[in-house]
């Protein structure tokens, strides 16, 4: 059902950069910082007689020589349940949590790999303590054994420590969509994703909606074509 692990590592780092600036205004990087890592974590599933509950959590800690503002702790924790109430209804909660100083870490890549992720690594532009929570909620409604319907909503909160300069943003989205098998090998769909930001910091808002469209089919046994 889970696996452990655990490792001890050696780390240099560099490029780093802080919420700070010199006298000039310029933003000043840390370079060449020496420290050892340990890290643990666990992962796995564990199948009920209706029901699945998935976890993957990663944690270190890291201890620099002679930079004592990036020790500390990262910790990322990805759980996930289903439940499937009848043979046309599965209900899934999944819940992501986690905090970290920087964004080239493992615990950082863990928590931005793979779909529904709470966070984009690519946005996190400082190297500053920054912390998220995530919680998303999914009905599945089988209505034939080619048609099903998703609903789905999603609230998510990210805080981050520096509060000059930056600013913590939370918000929600709402899924819904379609699929059909319209052959044995070919499916096709439709889904809407209303989703709502807020930025309270700089008192700003957005607001997106979004309309696809999905293709996919099988061909030659091995392949897959989708668009």
């Amino acid at each position: 059902d889970l696996r452990y692990f655990v490792g001890v590592s050696g780390v240099y780092d560099n490029g780093l950069r802080p919420l700070s600036v010199d006298a000039a205004g310029k933003l000043t990087p840390k370079l060449d910082l020496y420290g050892v890592e340990v890290s643990a974590g666990a992962y796995g599933t564990h199948n009920f007689k209706r029901s699945q509950l998935g976890l993957d959590y990663l944690g270190s800690y890291r201890r620099y020589s002679d930079a004592g503002y990036y020790n500390g702790t990262d910790q990322s924790l990805s759980l996930r349940y289903s439940y499937q109430s009848s043979r046309r209804v599965i209900f899934q909660l999944h819940e992501t949590a986690g905090t970290f100083t920087y964004g080239n870490t493992g615990v950082a890549a863990s928590a931005t790999t793979g779909s529904g992720s709470a966070l984009d690594q690519s946005a996190i532009f400082f190297d500053s303590r920054f912390n998220y929570l995530q919680s998303t909620a999914s009905l599945t409604l089988l209505q034939s054994a080619k048609t099903f319907y998703t609903i789905s909503g999603t609230g998510f909160l990210q805080n981050r420590k520096e509060t000059i300069g930056l600013t913590n943003s939370w918000g929600y989205d709402l899924t819904g969509g379609i699929n059909r098998r319209v052959s044995r090998a070919t499916t096709i769909g439709v889904d809407y994703a209303y989703t709502h930001f807020e930025f309270p910091a700089f008192g700003t808002l957005s607001d997106t909606n979004a309309f696809h469209g999905n293709f996919t089919t099988n061909f030659a046994r091995a392949w897959k074509f989708s668009m």
